[in-house]
Order: structure tokens, then C-alpha cells, then sequence
């Protein structure tokens, strides 16, 4: 993220196939290989080009991790609108 807390630089990408998206909850594993830096802020961003159909993403609004946010978008990515109080589901680990 930039200061700001718009989305910065892209450090990696990865797409699923369409046979990995079932129509249940289910986990998808990203392994991007970045280097990461202790205190500083960074965005996962999930999307799809899919023309019909959906997708969710899990989200508590237990607010599970202070010092994160979820932030939904309806114009492709352009802008974002923070959902304050709110997270999404994910789990990192570093190697």
C-alpha cells in the first residue's frame, strides 16, 4: 500500500483455474515469494474477469486483525471503499 492507503507497486500475481473456485467455501494458496518488511502495510487483492457467475471472500467483522482493514471495489479496481471494523480471511506465513 502507499501512504496514502491506496494500492502501490504489484509484487506478485496469481491466477486459479476455474475447476479450483468451487461452489462451496473452500481455501485457494498463493505462494508469492516476496520479501516482506516488518511494520510496513500491504494489500491482497482479489479479483476475477468472470462476466457472470460470483465469488465471495470471507470477512469477520469481529475485526480480528486492528491494524487491517477490508475495502471492497465496484469499478474494477480503480478505487476502493474502506469497510472500517472489518477483515478479510487470510492466513501468511514466512519463511
Amino acid at each position: 500500500l502507499n501512504a496514502n492507503g491506496s494500492i502501490g507497486q504489484v509484487l506478485a500475481t496469481q491466477s486459479f483455474p476455474v475447476s479450483a473456485v468451487g461452489w462451496s467455501p473452500g481455501n485457494l494458496e498463493m505462494t508469492p515469494g516476496v520479501r516482506v518488511t516488518r511494520g510496513a502495510s500491504y494489500a491482497i487483492v482479489a479479483s476475477s474477469a468472470a462476466t457472470q457467475g460470483c465469488y465471495g471472500i470471507a470477512v469477520s467483522d469481529a475485526n480480528p486483525y486492528a491494524r487491517g482493514q477490508a475495502a471492497a471495489s465496484s469499478d474494477g479496481g480503480q478505487t476502493f471503499t474502506a469497510q472500517p471494523g472489518s477483515d478479510l480471511k487470510f492466513l501468511t506465513v514466512v519463511r
